[in-house]
């Protein structure tokens, strides 16, 4: 489909012409035949002179390999790491030229393209392609995905300041409609609106208590733990993992997991919630584990082992009681609950 007087759109690929040609991004698994016929529909005998990949993804890159083959002397352009895993996806040579930031190519008859590395959007080797007269923003995933790419809300921020800066008339993304006029500055509201949501989620100080209690001594932990942190101000959310629907894991500012130990395990519901933790999100937030038992009381370290895993901070070690707790027990919870709401808070 033709987009614009040199650009045509093939899926989720660019085709642009000048006095040289280049595709940019190619095609995922199974639409690699559309692709290059319609690359050689549109091309009418004339050569392929360059590939540019926004970044990696098969769902992006996958057809490279059939464009390779129908176009073997055109030269890719990526990032450097996308370059990097091009040669581990691609089983040939090819000719290739490292994209840096800034960096600009000259198609010839008035159609310049300029590379701005966007890393993390959505994977770490990202970039997008600027047509400088045309004022046409090539953005891959950027305005195709919305809070899928808030993974990385430091990295989107930078992007969006950057290409702000640009004057853009049209924003080609791979998934959706070209944009152009006032929903281009739409678009980028949405991610401005994606980013005040996750600012304000780090600025709460929210605490997500998580737990399993087969006989009721780890939910009466859970409950003196909440009692505690609620008193020192901070806003509490607490679940049974047995009952409850758990909530997106990821938008809190800490955890508390708390299972009892089950023939030497942990929780399968407990465990299950907290393979939602996203690692890349939730890195270096804190936590610690508590739980009941009565023999062994492997059930918190395994939550503790999971979650330092994940890349989270311990507060502490398990905070452990051998059947119902004790006064003494429960005092300590108290101190132990209050200093974490100290770091936390503070």
């Amino acid at each position: 489909m033709q987009v614009s007087e040199n650009i045509y759109r093939i899926g989720g690929a660019y085709l642009v012409i000048g006095d040289k040609t280049a595709l940019i991004d190619a095609a995922p698994r199974g639409g690699e035949g559309a692709l290059i016929q319609e690359i050689e529909e549109i091309l009418g005998g004339r050569q392929l002179d360059y590939i540019i990949l926004n970044h990696t993804e098969p769902n992006r890159s996958y057809g490279l390999g059939a464009v390779l083959e129908r176009y073997p002397d055109a030269e890719v352009t990526a990032t450097v790491a996308g370059i990097r895993n091009l040669k581990e996806m691609q089983s040939r040579p090819f000719c290739e030229q490292a994209a840096k930031d800034n960096a600009v190519l000259n198609l010839g008859n008035g159609i310049t393209l300029r590379f701005i590395i966007t890393p993390n959007i959505s994977w770490p080797d990202s970039m997008v392609t600027y047509e400088e007269n045309s004022g046409t923003l090539f953005t891959c995933d950027l305005f195709s995905e919305g809070e899928k790419l808030m993974t990385y809300p430091d990295y989107v921020e930078n992007a969006l300041k950057r290409l702000s800066e640009l004057k853009i008339t049209a924003v080609m993304p791979a998934e959706g409609d070209v944009l152009q006029g006032t929903d281009i500055q739409k678009a980028f509201d949405v991610y401005y609106g994606l980013l005040d949501k996750y600012r304000e989620q780090e600025k709460n100080k929210t605490v997500l208590i998580l737990y399993s209690s087969h006989y009721g001594a780890t939910r009466e932990m859970a409950e003196c733990i909440r009692a505690e942190l609620e008193n020192a101000g901070a806003t509490v959310t607490m679940y049974d993992t047995d009952d409850d629907t758990i909530p997106d894991i990821n938008t809190f500012s800490a955890i508390i997991a708390g299972s009892g130990t089950y023939e030497r395990g942990a929780s399968e519901n407990v465990t299950r919630a907290l393979c939602g933790v996203n690692a890349v999100l939730m890195r270096h937030k804190p936590f610690f584990t508590f739980g009941s038992h009565g023999w062994s009381g492997e059930g918190a370290n395994i939550l503790h082992t999971m979650l330092v895993s994940l890349g989270m901070k311990p507060f502490s070690k398990p905070f452990t009681s051998i059947f119902n707790m004790s006064d003494e027990t429960r005092e300590r919870l108290k101190r132990h609950t209050r200093k974490f709401a100290e770091f936390i808070l503070n």
